[in-house]
């Protein structure tokens, strides 16, 4: 059993926690890049596009949003440590 199996045991909510599938709820976060692929000296330009909570998003960061034919959601930020050329990058 996994961590977050066995976590949604207590609460006794194992039909809604606990694994990915429809009808549960879900919390996760969509990164602009592969985080376990990047070189440690540039995991600073990494960051979240989207975040959902209980499978809701409660953020999407404007380009991504747009990507997907979405409206962006949340704060919009200019990130100052990525480098420019990232369409998140401070102008």
């Amino acid at each position: 059993m996994t961590g977050v199996q066995t976590c949604a045991l207590p609460i006794l909510r194992k039909d809604e926690l606990g694994t990915l599938e429809p009808g549960k709820w879900a919390d996760y976060v969509v990164l602009n890049k592969d985080y376990f692929s990047v070189p440690t000296e540039e995991a600073y330009t990494v960051y979240p596009v989207l975040t959902a909570v209980a499978g809701k998003p409660v953020f999407w960061r404007s380009d991504f949003a747009a990507e997907n034919g979405q409206q962006p959601v949340g704060p919009q930020l200019k990130y100052a440590n990525i480098p420019k050329s990232d369409p998140s990058g401070a102008k």
